[in-house]
């Protein structure tokens, strides 16, 4: 079971992926992997937690941990504002550039594997 939650938590990050950093998805793809985020995410408050494959409150800890990606995204784009001077240009600073290759991709990564391990090992 562990391994449909790890899928879950994967098809999610993608789709959160896809509509802040690249899209990449066709929308037919879109609708699906929300309609089965939408049903999973019924099927484990009224029928997973009660067989006992993962409580409630750490799925909902988990799915809270994939919506951090939504403050990196807007909280590094106003850390950056903050920092450069209005002359200078995203592509010409690489400040600039390592934080938006840490947004882009590097938080994803992280945040994957933290649930990741938290499926297979955590308490």
């Amino acid at each position: 079971m562990g391994i449909l939650y790890i899928l879950f938590f994967t098809i999610l990050g993608f789709v959160i992926f896809n509509v802040l950093s690249k899209p990449i998805l066709i929308l037919r793809l879109k609708i699906l992997f929300s309609i089965l985020i939408f049903v999973f995410c019924l099927l484990q408050f009224t029928l997973f937690c009660k067989l006992g494959y993962m409580d409630n409150e750490k799925f909902v800890i988990l799915l809270v941990f994939s919506f951090v990606v939504f403050v990196f995204h807007y909280g590094i784009n106003s850390l950056l504002i903050m920092f450069l001077n209005k002359n200078d240009t995203f592509q010409d600073n690489y400040l600039a550039n390592g934080f938006l290759f840490f947004r882009n991709y590097i938080i994803y990564l992280l945040i994957w594997v933290f649930q990741v391990y938290t499926i297979l090992w955590g308490s």
